[in-house]
């Protein structure tokens, strides 16, 4: 399951969203909604579904709203589907549909696509939107095949694709899968270009697969490894597996330029504070948020916004496995946007019900779909309804 704002697809001024569901009718769907819906409402009745064409497509294991690609002033959305065949066994795909999106449709015959280059490559694990990384007016995207061989057996490569062309991004070593999460990292050196951040989870360092984060900063061209990137966040422990996700926050620290997480499998995530531009370099995290690993707290991070009204963006953090009401019910934690006088950020836990409901496995914040001046929130729960057939919480006017 996957959640994103997907912004304005067909002109009307709103933002619509945007849930993945990689294995509905063996081949995963996306479905989109162009309003916030009034109450509870079922995705196959009220949303417009974009499906796979072949088993085993996982269409929909990734989404992203893309921004707007061809400058025609309408968003676009980018769907990733790790499993799909065309170029060789679980080649992978991602799909780029631009709007206006109106109606149902095959992902084949709707959108622009990129598959994998060779068998396994897991093209289109993770997808996002990278922003205008070269200053040509038009935003642009981000592919993640964690599995490609670049650089080595799994070693991983991200694609950038631009209007002006390709960049190849490879993971240095063996087994590293860079690629396994993507984002844009927002403009972190201030300098008016997006920069980009991704994940390698089992990135090896030392004698320690620890996982990693690697940051360029926009433009970014040809063909580099990991070691080309500008700053680089390298996890601690054995079986870490820093990088498990990266997202943009938007500017947590009030210093005007935006800030990245990083999440992990044990407990952990980092927040890095946004700099000018300087020598490359490996990164102390300015802030390290820890919680119960068997919780799965910081496997997924995700901007939200300012929540609270004081110019400072919150930040949203996954706990899927947590137990709290029940086993596997899942939930989130937004921690609060401060300076740095402030030792620790305050936190504020939201539970999900359910049993096995696993709430909070995706998340999207940031945008104000009602107009109410605060941000909503999509909670992904793959788990949760009445027969498990997943469900997603839009938090709206939650007394932030």
């Amino acid at each position: 399951m996957s959640v994103d704002f997907a912004g304005d697809l067909n002109g009307d001024g709103g933002n619509a969203l945007l849930i993945g569901a990689p294995y509905v009718d063996g081949v995963g769907v996306a479905w989109i909604l162009s309003a916030p819906p009034d109450g509870a409402v079922s995705l196959s009745d009220s949303a417009i579904a974009l499906r796979g064409t072949r088993a085993g497509d996982a269409a929909g294991f990734a989404v992203a709203g893309a921004g707007d690609t061809d400058g025609d002033g309408l968003d676009d959305v980018l769907v990733g589907g790790w499993g799909e065949d065309s170029t060789g066994t679980d080649a992978g795909i991602a799909w780029l549909i631009r709007g206006p999106i109106t109606a149902d449709g095959s992902l084949d015959a709707l959108g622009e696509s990129w598959p994998g280059e060779y068998s396994y490559d897991n093209a289109g694990f993770s997808v996002a939107g990278a922003g205008d990384t070269d200053g040509d007016g038009l935003d642009d995207v981000l592919i993640g095949a964690p599995f490609h061989d670049d650089g080595g057996s799994r070693s991983g490569t991200v694609f950038l694709h631009t209007a002006s062309g390709t960049a190849r991004l490879s993971g240095a070593r063996v087994a590293d899968e860079l690629g396994h999460s993507v984002s844009s990292a927002g403009d972190v050196n201030g300098d008016g270009l997006a920069d980009i951040i991704i994940g390698a989870w089992q990135a090896l360092h030392g004698r320690k697969r620890t996982g990693a984060a690697y940051l360029w900063l926009g433009p970014v061209s040809g063909t580099l490894d990991a070691w080309t990137a500008d700053h680089i966040l390298i996890g601690t422990q054995l079986g870490e597996r820093a990088g498990a996700d990266v997202a943009a926050l938007g500017d947590v620290d009030g210093d005007g330029r935006d800030d990245v997480g990083v999440g992990s499998m044990t407990g952990h995530a980092w927040l890095l504070y946004g700099r000018a531009e300087g020598d490359r370099q490996q990164l102390d995290p300015d802030r390290e948020i820890t919680g119960q690993e068997d919780a799965l707290v910081g496997a997924v991070l995700s901007p939200a916004g300012d929540l609270d009204g004081d110019g400072r963006a919150e930040v949203l953090i996954g706990a899927p496995s947590w137990d709290l009401p029940e086993s596997n019910a899942g939930g989130f934690a937004v921690y609060y946007g401060s300076d740095d006088s402030v030792e620790t950020l305050t936190r504020r836990w939201w539970s999900m019900s359910g049993a096995g409901a696993r709430a909070g496995i995706a998340l999207a914040g940031g945008q104000d779909l009602n107009g109410d001046g605060s941000p909503e929130v999509l909670v992904g729960g793959p788990g949760g309804g009445v027969d498990r057939e997943g469900m997603i919480w839009l938090l709206t006017d939650a007394s932030w």
